[in-house]
């Protein structure tokens, strides 16, 4: 989970033995971590809800956020504060999965994931750094209805484009401490 989207390899290290295979005990724990990873990341929350961003004039769909393609995008940035996800029924989750659209580089310097209640009241706030090709955030289970993000601070003057913003509910053993 901390190696994806902070600049590292997730690193398996199994190599082959003397005969040129994996090793019975590594690639029965390489279908183990599969099976893991498949079972934690198969209902996207998100997708249940609807997409939007609110520039300076009021707030507008941006379907793009959660359609399942990481070729679609939605930007962030200067005239743009915030975008997110509003789902139609508050649920739990403990885990957001964020997605830069790289295309035309990376810009995303800094960002602000906020959880909130129907009512939009904060439960709570997350700050975060780059979030690259993609971002895995994860933190305490908290039932919400939004989820907003915020990246007001971008390299080069230009705006973060965001191809996907995903929400689960995972095992607890995986959260970070």
């Amino acid at each position: 989970m901390k190696s994806v989207g902070r600049g590292a390899n997730l690193l398996l290290n199994v190599p082959p033995d003397r005969r040129g295979m994996i090793n019975e005990k590594d690639s029965a724990a390489l279908i183990g971590f599969k099976k893991l990873r498949d079972e934690s990341f198969r209902n996207n929350l998100a997708k249940l809800g609807s997409g939007y961003f609110i520039p300076h004039n009021g707030s507008r769909p941006a379907p793009n956020l959660n359609d399942g393609k990481k070729e679609t995008f939605e930007y962030t940035g200067i005239y743009v504060s915030s975008i997110g996800i509003e789902l139609k029924e508050p649920r739990k989750i403990n885990c957001i999965v964020l997605n830069e659209y790289l295309n035309n580089g990376q810009h995303c310097r800094n960002f602000q994931l906020l959880l909130m209640n129907k009512k939009h009241e904060l439960i709570k706030e997350i700050h975060g750094t780059t979030i690259g090709r993609e971002r895995i955030v994860t933190f305490s289970t908290v039932e919400i209805s939004i989820i907003g993000l915020y990246a007001p601070n971008n390299y080069a003057g230009a705006w973060t484009a965001i191809s996907e913003i995903a929400a689960y509910l995972i095992n607890q053993n995986l959260i970070e401490k």
